[in-house]
């Protein structure tokens, strides 16, 4: 971080910030949604923007292994693979024992 001379951290952007990753990931995810409270400094009204969009992009990822779980056991592959990052259509081919 950048500190100023009394010690304020005075970083700007968000080089230090580090996005939830996959692992981190709650098991069990519950929400609940507020009534009529509204937020007028938000964008549209809105609380919160960032890791929701991050955390809910991880039930991508989620579906696709549960697939390839799925694919494996049709094709009467190992139940245990591989799915390097990032997924391309090669690599979720491989995964699913096709090729």
């Amino acid at each position: 971080p950048l500190m100023d001379a009394r010690g304020a951290d005075r970083t700007q952007g968000v080089w230090e910030y580090k996005p939830p990753m996959a692992a981190e990931m709650p098991r069990e995810f519950s929400v609940e949604l507020l009534r009529d409270n509204p937020f007028p400094k938000g964008i549209l009204g809105s609380k919160a923007v960032g890791e929701p969009p991050f955390m809910l992009a991880y039930s991508v990822l989620g579906a696709v292994k549960k697939a390839i779980g799925s694919a494996r056991k049709d094709a009467g592959a190992s139940q245990v693979f591989n799915l390097p990052m990032p997924c391309t259509p090669d690599a979720l081919q491989r995964a699913c024992a096709v090729t």
